[in-house]
């Protein structure tokens, strides 16, 4: 398995109730993956903890979701 950027998108409010968190389970234990869920309600999350947010370009910014 080739690891690299992956997002696995899911329209739950919270992610504990998507069936997806099977499937992101099962890839943290297999290939060591960080999880990190996004909030549309609460944006600026991301910007109080722009700093946590994986990135894969340092060169580039983090932009809100």
């Amino acid at each position: 398995m080739s690891v690299g950027p992956t997002c696995l998108l899911c329209f739950e409010r919270e992610p504990e109730v998507c069936h997806r968190s099977i499937v992101a389970k099962e890839l943290i234990q297999e290939t060591g993956f960080i999880v990190f869920n996004l909030f549309a309600d609460d944006p600026e999350r991301y910007v109080r903890q722009a700093s946590k947010l994986p990135r894969f370009n340092p060169r580039k910014g983090v932009a809100a979701a």
